[in-house]
């Protein structure tokens, strides 16, 4: 916890975090995080959106939109980090630590998920529908 304490220490002392993050540039990024990955991501995760494992880029790109997902959530948590850190320095400290860090990790994860995601992270259709595919072959 002494690393915790020297962040917010560090912060108070004229580093600024929250440099180059408005309100309205937090909220942009929000809403993109929502439209472009974390919308079409939860569509693929409840199973509502299934098209494009029959397309050819669903072929090529399997696991493009589980990631799109995780890629979301991280844009999402970044924003919010955003918002909050244009409250002052503290605010930027601790919102860096809940926030902004695990945002920057899921987006990573999300990533990495698009190219290859692990087994127990994806939803039972997708599952079952890989093993009939295998089975039909």
């Amino acid at each position: 916890m002494a690393w915790f304490g020297a962040l917010i220490v560090f912060t108070a002392q004229g580093s600024d975090l929250s440099a180059g993050f408005t309100p309205i540039s937090a909220l942009s990024l929000i809403v993109a995080a929502i439209v472009l990955f974390g919308l079409p991501g939860w569509l693929a995760y409840t199973g509502k959106w299934q098209r494009w494992t029959s397309s050819p880029h669903g072929a090529t790109f399997p696991y493009m939109p589980f990631g799109m997902a995780w890629m979301g959530i991280g844009g999402i948590l970044v924003g919010i980090f955003g918002l909050l850190s244009a409250l002052g320095n503290v605010a930027a400290a601790i919102s860096a630590l809940i926030f902004g860090l695990p945002g920057i990790a899921m987006f990573c994860c999300g990533l990495v998920f698009a190219i290859r995601t692990p087994h127990r992270f994806l939803p039972a259709w997708y599952r079952e529908f890989r093993q009939y595919s295998r089975e039909r072959r």
